[in-house]
């Protein structure tokens, strides 16, 4: 492995990033081209990333969206694969939805292996010298330097598994099924409320809100003991309709009031003691704890766009199960604001 290196000469209208990864290139291509190891590199450590389409053929469609993790704000970005061959190149164009100087690219990225190793070369096409330039003093340097080095980490956490525990190392074929281990299911639903982004945010954060809404379908929530600040948890029990109590602390770590708040959710005893979920009758596969990242994003007009993003699932199985159930928890909560825009 060595540092990320970028060459950026004057008067030219393209840059090149170019690092070398102790791994075989069938790792890094797969690392590169999967769409469930794509979040955990891409945008680097400032931003949370979603794949909502990985189509890497010629003639397929690519398209991400990153969360900045300090502000909340969204940015889309898209392509069109012009040229795939499986393991050594990729030609797709880069594109912002949102627009501005230099977001049309063309990047072409060629996986080089040698003795073992492999380079990954990616040169970036502007439109013009002055889109390159304009482009350059952001901070996209340390941006990229950033997502290598995570790339990297994804790489060697590949190679590691692909060594076994005898240090031999195993054929891999890029095509395979990644480990289930490392997959990191999200679990994402967003629902847009017809009221303001404060009220919404009180829905989560205040005792009486919550006891609301939280849980399932048929599920209530008779107690909300909230703490909403960095470090703080919040206890908070659902009950289902043959009256078992389930109870979940809330331990956050990100409070950025009314925009964005991030927890860790564990489950654990009417005392507040962690336990295992399938101590409660649950399915293994239950991530221990369930990060949480929820948005609240204001719209004029409109009211409130709440996402709701839980990490971290092993299994589709559990993955869907969870997804499920936020989708009735969500719709209840949207019920409950509905009705009490009604009733006052």
């Amino acid at each position: 492995m060595t540092d990320t290196e970028l060459i950026i000469e004057p008067g030219r209208q393209d840059l090149v990033i170019r690092r070398t990864f102790d791994a075989p290139a069938a790792l890094v291509w797969a690392a590169y081209t999967d769409p469930a190891r794509v979040p955990a590199w891409w945008g680097g450590s400032r931003f949370d990333t979603r794949v909502d389409e990985m189509d890497v053929r010629r003639g397929g469609s690519w398209r991400y969206v990153t969360t900045n993790r300090t502000d909340g704000t969204e940015y889309a970005f898209r392509g069109v694969y012009h040229d795939v061959v499986a393991g050594e190149r990729i030609v797709a164009t880069f594109e912002l939805e949102q627009g501005g100087p230099g977001y049309l690219q063309l990047t072409t990225d060629t996986f080089t292996e040698h003795d073992g190793a492999t380079t990954l070369t990616s040169v970036v096409l502007f439109q013009s010298v002055e889109d390159r330039d304009g482009w350059v003093p952001t901070d996209m340097e340390s941006g990229i330097r950033d997502a290598t080095e995570r790339l990297d980490a994804v790489v060697r956490e590949a190679s590691g598994r692909a060594q076994g525990t005898a240090g031999a190392a195993a054929p891999v074929d890029p095509a395979a099924p990644v480990d289930p281990a490392a997959r990191r299911l999200d679990v994402v639903a967003s629902r847009t409320v017809d009221a303001p982004v404060e009220q919404v945010w009180a829905a989560w954060t205040e005792p009486e809100g919550v006891r609301a809404w939280w849980g399932p379908a048929g599920w209530t929530c008779p107690e909300a003991v909230m703490d909403v600040r960095v470090g703080g948890s919040s206890r908070v029990t659902m009950r289902s309709p043959d009256g078992h109590d389930m109870h979940n602390l809330w331990t956050c770590s990100t409070v950025e009031a009314p925009r964005r708040l991030e927890f860790v959710l564990e489950f654990c005893d009417a005392e507040g003691r962690v336990v295992d979920p399938t101590e409660l009758g649950l399915p293994p596969g239950i991530p221990v704890p369930v990060p949480h990242v929820l948005t609240f994003e204001e719209l004029p007009g409109v009211g409130t766009r709440l996402t709701v993003t839980e990490h971290g699932y092993p299994s589709e199985a559990t993955q869907q199960m969870s997804q499920a159930g936020l989708e009735q928890t969500l719709d209840k909560l949207v019920a409950s604001l509905v009705g009490a825009r009604a009733a006052g």
